[in-house]
C-alpha cells in the first residue's frame, strides 16, 4: 500500500465525532423500533374499542382477565399477540386441565375463538402453552 505524504501539509486530523453520533442514532432508533414491535409482557390491549364480551389476548396475557356475561352470551377471545401463539382451554378446580374441559380453542397465533355459554357458573381457563395465563368467565342466570 502506497501512502502519500505532505511534509508541508499538516495532518488531518480524523473525524470521529459524525460517526459515533451517527451510530448512536442508528442504535437508538433500531431500540425504538424493537420495543414497538414487540409483544412485552407489559402491554396491554386498549378496551376502548373492544366490544362488550370480547377478551383480547395480547402481551402473553388476557385482557380483561374476567368477564361477566349472561347465560346465552358469546365471549370471542382474539388473538393479537403478534403471532405468538395461545389456546383457551378450560380447567378445573385445583387450576389444572380440565378433564373434559367446556372451552377448548386449541392453539391459534390469529384469529378468533367464540363460546356461546348456556348454562350459570364460573369457568375458569388458562393457556396451556404459558400456564401463567388465566382467566375467569362468570356466567350469570
Amino acid at each position: 500500500m502506497f501512502t502519500e505524504t505532505h511534509p508541508d501539509r499538516p495532518r488531518a486530523r480524523r473525524r470521529t465525532r459524525p460517526r459515533s453520533v451517527a451510530a448512536l442514532l442508528c442504535a437508538a432508533l433500531a431500540f425504538i423500533t424493537l420495543a414497538a414491535c414487540s409483544s412485552g409482557a407489559g402491554a396491554t390491549a386498549s378496551l376502548d374499542d373492544v366490544p362488550p364480551g370480547t377478551v383480547i389476548i395480547t402481551g402473553m396475557q388476557f385482557t380483561p382477565a374476567e368477564i361477566t356475561v349472561q347465560v346465552g352470551d358469546t365471549v370471542t377471545w382474539q388473538f393479537r399477540d403478534n403471532g405468538v401463539p395461545h389456546d383457551v382451554t378450560g380447567t378445573d378446580d385445583s387450576g389444572a386441565v380440565a378433564a373434559d374441559p367446556v372451552l377448548d380453542s386449541g392453539q391459534k397465533k390469529r384469529g378468533e375463538y367464540t363460546h356461546t355459554f348456556t348454562e350459570p357458573g364460573r369457568y375458569t381457563y388458562m393457556c396451556t402453552l404459558h400456564p401463567g395465563m388465566t382467566g375467569v368467565v362468570t356466567v350469570t342466570p
